[in-house]
């Protein structure tokens, strides 16, 4: 089978034929190679110059602009001198009048400004550090959404109006919100990621402003969603139909208010709306799930199943419905057929199918997720339950029998247990699997310099070093371990090789500085303690007190 290529040899070969000036074909193998990785900022650059050369300028521009916005500073510089040849005198001048008045905002904005057509971070950084000193600019937040959103960020753009409103709160005229109603629907600009959270500011400021009368059926039912979230079903149901009323066609709709009604105790009106929407959409997944949420609990079971299963053969990773008829077989005493039902939800990374496998058909032999059992596992780590840890992993193991990692996590387990040789087994394992990795060689040795067992500990660091020799803390490792063996001179070797991939390793210091003590060398010790107490190691200022006056 031929292997699909990468982005990295899609940009290779665009560089190749951009030098052949064959510039088609390296804007070809450019937008290949941003179709595989769109973060690469090289594909965009090299497509970009390539454009400029195609005369395809305003392509060129966006290419130029988006591997700036990637941190491309090659890019940033053709951008300004292909497009922009005097803005850096602008920026410049600003910056001058910025460095003489500091408080004045508006050099600041007319920076950014210029900055928003080649460099987003930095007109972002500007607005940004206007709201460090002022953050009750609402002009400022609408500005930071604008260039937000042109970079790449529509979620980080709506927060910021959110926070401009939070500021307008109860001030807000009919011209602002359509206004921002606009602006909202600029930063949707048809792409769907955002849509909840800008559909959210909506509802928030129609609701927090009653004088706005909601204007079309978006408006109402972005309006009833809102106060669904409030708990104020009435006036959610109320704002529903007046959505339906405007657009009697739109199965959502009847969706919407058919779980509301549910939730107000009125099955039968709800299981009508959902009627209504599968009716005018006999392919809606949500309208027969829900329809057979409200069946369910109206003690319906049979008909509440059929629905669920209609819903995940229109739509197959409806993990919830699954779940559900998992739960109804359950009820019914089918614990077989409930275990088949939430693992196919658990496949679908359904968490509350993970716990109910775990807790209710381990014993039936089905295990919930291999992810599912690695965080249980990790949480009972953090939570201090080690025994718990364990038989988390021992299924993930069940699950996944060569994964070297969980081994040296389950004997890191039970090393804490004090279960050394157990832990050892596991050690062991694990770089029987993955001999390339080199915590299973470093925790091994931790196990026996605790069993007083130097040597072997000092094999185990070596053999961890050699698969991994820029790791500081192995160095460090060893050097205590030579302490412990009274080698002062290998000690400080250890020390210093961990300082000299990592300066700023305060504990490798304040051991190097132990070590020549031992040996008579206190000028140099109290050198090294000093430098551990910069780097904020307590107990190395109180040896410079008490050695080094």
């Amino acid at each position: 089978m031929h292997e699909r290529n990468t982005a990295e040899e899609y940009i290779k070969r665009a560089k190749e034929k951009f030098l052949l000036k064959n510039y088609r074909g390296a804007i070809s193998d450019c937008s290949k190679a941003i179709e595989i990785d769109p973060k690469d900022s090289s594909a965009y650059h090299i497509r970009g110059l390539a454009r400029i050369i195609s005369d395809e300028k305003e392509l060129a521009r966006n290419d130029l602009y988006k591997a700036s916005e990637l941190g491309d500073k090659h890019a940033m510089e053709m951008l300004k001198k292909c497009f922009y040849p005097n803005v850096q005198n602008l920026i410049d001048l600003e910056t001058k009048k910025i460095e003489k008045d500091a408080s004045n905002f508006e050099h600041y904005i007319r920076r950014a400004l210029l900055k928003e057509k080649f460099d987003p971070n930095g007109a972002i950084a500007d607005y940004s550090k206007i709201l460090e000193i002022d953050s009750e600019r609402v002009d400022v937040y609408f500005y930071l959404a604008l260039v937000k959103n042109k970079a790449g960020y529509p979620k980080q753009a709506i927060e910021d109006c959110r926070r401009a409103l939070d500021i307008e709160a109860g001030n807000l005229l009919l011209k602002e919100y359509f206004e921002l109603r606009n602006f909202v629907n600029y930063l949707l600009d048809g792409k769907s990621e955002p849509y909840q959270d800008a559909g959210d500011l909506i509802g928030v400021i129609l609701v927090r402003e009653p004088k706005i009368t909601p204007s079309d059926s978006l408006e109402y039912n972005l309006r009833g969603i809102r106060k669904a979230d409030l708990k104020n079903f009435p006036g959610a149901i109320d704002d529903f139909s007046k959505a339906i009323e405007l657009e009697p066609r739109d199965c959502h709709l009847y969706v919407n208010r058919g779980i509301y009604r549910d939730m107000s105790g009125d099955p039968e009106s709800a299981i009508s709306d959902y009627c209504k929407a599968i009716e005018i959409n006999p392919d809606f997944a949500d309208a027969y799930y829900e329809r057979g949420v409200t069946l369910r609990d109206s003690g319906h079971q049979e008909r509440a199943i059929c629905d669920f299963l209609k819903a995940v053969d229109l739509n197959p990773k409806y993990s919830n419905a699954y779940l559900n008829i998992g739960s109804i077989k359950f009820h019914s005493s089918d614990v077989k057929g409930a275990c088949a039902y939430w693992k196919k939800a658990s496949e679908l990374e359904n968490k509350t199918a993970d716990l109910l496998l775990d807790q209710e058909c381990a014993s039936q032999g089905v295990l919930a997720s291999l992810s599912y059992y690695l965080n249980l596992g990790s949480d009972r780590c953090e939570s201090g339950d080690f025994e718990g840890e364990i038989n988390a992993y021992d299924k993930a193991l069940e699950l996944s029998p060569n994964d070297a990692v969980i081994y040296n996590n389950r004997g890191n387990a039970k090393r804490k247990l004090e279960d050394y040789q157990s832990a050892i087994e596991d050690y062991n394992k694990s770089i029987e699997i993955n001999p390339s990795s080199a915590a299973p060689y470093f925790n091994r040795g931790d196990i026996k310099y605790v069993l007083d067992d130097h040597k072997g500990a000092i094999d185990d660091y070596n053999l961890a070093l050699e698969v991994d020799p820029d790791d500081p803390f192995l160095y460090a490792k060893r050097g205590d371990l030579r302490v412990a063996l009274h080698d002062y001179q290998g000690a400080i070797a250890d020390y210093t090789k961990a300082i000299e991939i990592n300066p700023q390793l305060a504990i490798a210091y304040y051991n190097r500085g132990e070590a020549k003590k031992e040996i008579g060398d206190l000028k140099g010790a109290c050198e090294d303690w000093k430098k551990a107490a910069e780097l904020g190691y307590e107990d190395a200022a109180k040896l410079v007190e008490e050695h080094c006056q």
